[in-house]
C-alpha cells in the first residue's frame, strides 16, 4: 500500500471515531478562549466527570493551537479510567486525531487500533448502538459547548441512562438539561420535569447542585421552601469555591425566596472566607448587578456602586477573555455620579476592537440598550439594533435586537420599520443564495434551479405586485428545463397572466395534464385553481374542482381546495342572493373537512362563517362561535378566534360594540401574531373614526407594551428574570 492510500485509510478510519473531533463541535476563537477560561471553576475534587472535563479541556486546547497542553490533558483524561474502561474509547479517539493534526501518523494509527482492540474486548451492550460510557460523555459535552444542542444531549443521556440505570449522575445530568429547556420555554416549571428533579434529587442526595435549582423550581410554583433553604445554604457555604457545588443558583434561590441584599449578604460572606476565588468574586459581581440595573424607588447608595465597579474591574483581569463583564462594567459606571462621560469613553474603546462577528452583535445589542435607557437617544439606540442585526450570523444577542426594532416599529419609527421590512427580503435573498451555491457546485439538478426561481418569484410577490421582467424570464428557463413540475408550471402561468399575457390555450393544456393525477400539493392543483380563478372566474374553479372530486372522492387534499373555492365564492359574493344549494355544498364539503382535519381550527371557524350565510343560519353558527370560545385553547389559536369572530359580529351581526370587545380580547394576548396585528388594525381605523372604546384601549395597549417591552429589555440586558415594574420608564418618542 504506497503512503498516499495508507494516510488515506487513516483518516478513513479517524472519521468514523467516536471522539469531540466528529461531534461536529464548531465554535469560534473568541467563543474556545471563554469556554477555556470557564472551565478553570469547574471543582475537579470528586467531579464524577472527571475524564470528560479533560477530554474537551484538552479539544478546547488543540483548537487553539495549544498541541502540548491538549496532549497533557488528553493523557490525563485517559489516567482516570481503567485500561479497558469504555470511557477510554472517546480518549483514545481523541488522542487518535492529536496525533494525526501534528503529522505523527504511526501514533494516530497506534490510537485507533486501540480503539479496534478495545472495542472487541468491550463490545457494546447492543447492538449497533455506542457504548453508554460514550454517550453519556457525548451529552455532557454537548451541554457545556452547545447550548444550543441541549435536546440532542438529553436524547443521548436517555440512550445511555437505558442501558445502564443505575447511573444516578447521568439522570441528574438529564433533568439539569430538561430543566435548562424547560426554563427556555416556560416561565413556570413543568409538572412533569419538576416530579422527575424531585426523583433525582432523591437518588442523589449529595448533589447541591440539583438542591438548588431543584428549591427555586418550587419556590417559582409557590411552595414555601424557607427551611430547606436555611440547611440548604449551610451546606453549600461550607465551601463554595467552584460552579459545580450549587453556590450560584443557591444565590439566585435567596434573591428569588427573600431579596437580591440578602444574596449579596450571602455573596459578601462567602468572599470573606475564600478571599481569593474568582468564581465567588464573579457570583457576587452579579448579585451587584441585579441590584443596580433592577433598582426602582430613590438613588442607590454609592458606596454599593463603589463596590461593585471594585468586583467588576478585578474580574477583568481575572476573566480576561470575557467580553461580557468588560460591558458590564460600563453600563454600571453610567450608575455612578458622574460616570456617563467615562463609561461612553469605555463603549467607545470597545467600538473600536477587532472583534468576532458574534461579539460585535453582543456589544451593538448592549450598547444600544445603554443608548436607549441611559442617553435616552433612540435614534442612534435603533442604529446600533440595527448593526447588531446586519451580522448574518444567527444569535440570541441578534433576536434581541430584532426584537427591539419590532418594538420600536410598532411604534412608529420609520427606520426601524423600513429596515425589518428589507431584512425580510434579505433574507429571503438569503435562501435564494444557498440555492445558487448549491446549484454551482451541481449545475446539473434541475430541482434546485426550479426551487430557486420560485423563491425569487416568492420574494418578487412580497415587494412588487406586477411580476418581474428578469424572474419571468428566468422562471420560463426553467421550466423549460424541468417541463413536468407542473405546480411550477401552474406558477408561471399565473405570473404571465398577471403580466398580461393571454395563456388560455396553455391553461386549458396545463389543466388536462395536471388533473391525470392530482392527489397531493406538489401536483400543482391548488395553484392550477387560482389560475383558473384569475383568468376566468371563481365559478370555473369550482367546477374543476368538483370535476376533481368525481375522479377522487376520498382524496382530502382536493377536498380542501374545493372547501376553498366555494369559500371565496360565498365570501367576495357581491350582488344578490347566493343560491342555498350551493351554500350547502361548502357546508357539506366543510364538515367533512373537521373530521379529514380534525387539528385545524380554522376550518371550524370556516363552518360557522358559511352557516352564517345560508337561510336562517345565524343561530346556528352563533352556538358555533360560543363553542369554540368555551374551549381551553392557545393563546395564537384565541387570537384567531377572537379576531374572527370580531368579523362576524361587524359583517354578519352588526354589532359594533361587541365586534370592538373581541378585538380587544385579541389584541391583549401579548403574544404577535397575523390575528393580533389585524385586530389592532381593525381598533386603530375605528379610533380614527373617533370610537372612544378603541381610543381609550389603545391608549392603555401603548402604556402596557411600553412597561412590557422595557422589562424584557432589562431581563435580556441582566440575563435575570425577575416580574418587576419600572418607575423610570418613558414614551418612546417618535
Amino acid at each position: 500500500m504506497s503512503a498516499v492510500q495508507s494516510e488515506s485509510t487513516l483518516e478513513s478510519k479517524l472519521d468514523t471515531l467516536e471522539c469531540h473531533f466528529t461531534w461536529d463541535l464548531r465554535s469560534s476563537r473568541c467563543e474556545l478562549l471563554r469556554l477555556k477560561d470557564q472551565m478553570l471553576d469547574f471543582g475537579l475534587e470528586g467531579n464524577v466527570w472527571l475524564g470528560p472535563i479533560y477530554n474537551l479541556q484538552g479539544f478546547i486546547h488543540l483548537q487553539l493551537g495549544l498541541n502540548e497542553e491538549a496532549n497533557g490533558f488528553f493523557t490525563k483524561a485517559a489516567e482516570v479510567y481503567a485500561e479497558q474502561d469504555p470511557w477510554r474509547v472517546v480518549t483514545y479517539g481523541n488522542l487518535a486525531w492529536l496525533h494525526h493534526y501534528q503529522d505523527k501518523e504511526k501514533e494516530s494509527q497506534h490510537f485507533v487500533e486501540k480503539v479496534d482492540e478495545l472495542l472487541k474486548e468491550n463490545p457494546p451492550p447492543f447492538q449497533d448502538e455506542l457504548h453508554p460510557e460514550v454517550y453519556a460523555e457525548k451529552a455532557w459535552t454537548l451541554m457545556k459547548f452547545n447550548k444550543e444542542k441541549i435536546q440532542l444531549a438529553i436524547d443521548y443521556f436517555q440512550r445511555a441512562i437505558r442501558m445502564q440505570p443505575d447511573h444516578k449522575e447521568w439522570r441528574t445530568s438529564r433533568v439539569l438539561a430538561l430543566n435548562y429547556l424547560n426554563n427556555c420555554k416556560e416561565n413556570k416549571p413543568d409538572a412533569e420535569v419538576l416530579e422527575e428533579m424531585r426523583h433525582a434529587r432523591e437518588e442523589d442526595p449529595d448533589n447541591l447542585f440539583l438542591a438548588a435549582v431543584l428549591l427555586k423550581q418550587r419556590a417559582k410554583n409557590g411552595e414555601n421552601v424557607e427551611e430547606e433553604v436555611e440547611e440548604l445554604t449551610r451546606r453549600i457555604m461550607e465551601n463554595p469555591v467552584n460552579s459545580y457545588n450549587g453556590f450560584e443558583p443557591l444565590l439566585n434561590l435567596h434573591e428569588q425566596v427573600h431579596s437580591v441584599d440578602e444574596a449579596i449578604g450571602l455573596a459578601e460572606e462567602a468572599l470573606r472566607k475564600f478571599p481569593e476565588v474568582r468564581y465567588i468574586k464573579k457570583c457576587a459581581a452579579r448579585c451587584y448587578k441585579r441590584k443596580i440595573l433592577f433598582h426602582k424607588k430613590g438613588r442607590l447608595e454609592q458606596d454599593l456602586i463603589q463596590r461593585a465597579l471594585t468586583l467588576h474591574k478585578d474580574l477583568i483581569g481575572l476573566y480576561p477573555e470575557s467580553l461580557k463583564i468588560k460591558i458590564d462594567l460600563p453600563v454600571i459606571l453610567s450608575k455612578s455620579a458622574n460616570g456617563q462621560h467615562e463609561a461612553e469613553q469605555m463603549y467607545q474603546k470597545l467600538l473600536e476592537e477587532d472583534l468576532e462577528p458574534l461579539d460585535k452583535q453582543m456589544l451593538y445589542y448592549c450598547y444600544a440598550n445603554y443608548l436607549f435607557f441611559e442617553r435616552m437617544d433612540d435614534s442612534r439606540s435603533i442604529h446600533f439594533n440595527i448593526k447588531a442585526t446586519k451580522i448574518p450570523e444567527q444569535s440570541l444577542y441578534r433576536d434581541r435586537s430584532i426584537k427591539k426594532l419590532e418594538m420600536f416599529g410598532r411604534r412608529g419609527h420609520r427606520t426601524a420599520k423600513e429596515f425589518l421590512k428589507n431584512l425580510k427580503s434579505r433574507e429571503d435573498q438569503h435562501a435564494i443564495d444557498h440555492f445558487q451555491r448549491a446549484i454551482s457546485k451541481q449545475p446539473d439538478n434541475k430541482e434546485w434551479r426550479t426551487s430557486r426561481v420560485l423563491a425569487l418569484d416568492n420574494l418578487n410577490n412580497s415587494e412588487e405586485n406586477k411580476p418581474d421582467t428578469e424572474v419571468l424570464e428566468e422562471m420560463g428557463h426553467a421550466r423549460k428545463e424541468d417541463p413536468d413540475n407542473f405546480f411550477f408550471a401552474a406558477v408561471l402561468l399565473t405570473q404571465r397572466a398577471k403580466n398580461g399575457e393571454n395563456v388560455e390555450e396553455e391553461v386549458e393544456e396545463l389543466t388536462r395534464r395536471i388533473m391525470e393525477n392530482l392527489v397531493n400539493s406538489y401536483n400543482g392543483f391548488e395553484s392550477l385553481l387560482n389560475l383558473h380563478e384569475q383568468v376566468h372566474s371563481v365559478d370555473e374553479a369550482i367546477g374543476l374542482a368538483e370535476e376533481a372530486l368525481r375522479k377522487f372522492p376520498e382524496v382530502r387534499y382536493i377536498k380542501k381546495c374545493a372547501a376553498r373555492c366555494y369559500k371565496k365564492k360565498i365570501l367576495f359574493h357581491k350582488k344578490g342572493r347566493l343560491e342555498q344549494d350551493l351554500i350547502q355544498r361548502a357546508l357539506t364539503l366543510h364538515k367533512d373537512l373537521i373530521d379529514l382535519y380534525p387539528e385545524s381550527l380554522k376550518m371550524k371557524i370556516d363552518l360557522a362563517l358559511i352557516l352564517s350565510k345560508s337561510a336562517n343560519g345565524q343561530h346556528e353558527a352563533e352556538q358555533m362561535y360560543q363553542k369554540l370560545l368555551e374551549e381551553d385553547l392557545e393563546p395564537l389559536d384565541k387570537q384567531m378566534l377572537y379576531h374572527y369572530y370580531a368579523n362576524y359580529l361587524f359583517f354578519v351581526q352588526k354589532n359594533n360594540s361587541r365586534s370592538i370587545h373581541f378585538n380587544i380580547r385579541a389584541a391583549k394576548i401579548p403574544e404577535q401574531s397575523l390575528y393580533r396585528d389585524r385586530s389592532i388594525k381593525t381598533l386603530e381605523k375605528l379610533a380614527r373614526h373617533g370610537n372612544r372604546t378603541a381610543m381609550e384601549f389603545l391608549r392603555n395597549l401603548k402604556s402596557r407594551e411600553d412597561q412590557h417591552d422595557f422589562q424584557e429589555i432589562q431581563e435580556e440586558a441582566t440575563g435575570w428574570r425577575r416580574s418587576r415594574s419600572p418607575s423610570n420608564w418613558r414614551a418612546v418618542k417618535d
